[in-house]
């Protein structure tokens, strides 16, 4: 007789139900996290992006509206 036949080794019904259970609520919360961390990545990319924008406007108009002048020692 093979090992998966013998009805000694067999795993009870219920337990292969909870197992199941367990193993889609784990697999659905590691879904979860995945998709809000790439949104988070993604958002915090975005946000990045549009401040180095913003940084980059300002200090060109600061570049402009600045005057420098020559100190003397």
């Amino acid at each position: 007789m093979a090992l998966w036949q013998d009805p000694k080794v067999g795993i009870p019904g219920d337990v292969v139900v909870r197992l199941a259970t367990v193993t889609a609520e784990v697999t659905q919360r590691m879904a979860e996290l995945a998709v809000s961390g790439g949104l988070a990545l993604l958002s915090i990319g975005t946000g990045r992006l549009m401040l180095d924008s913003a940084y980059r406007d300002l200090g060109d108009e600061a570049k402009e509206s600045t005057v420098h002048h020559d100190l003397a020692a």
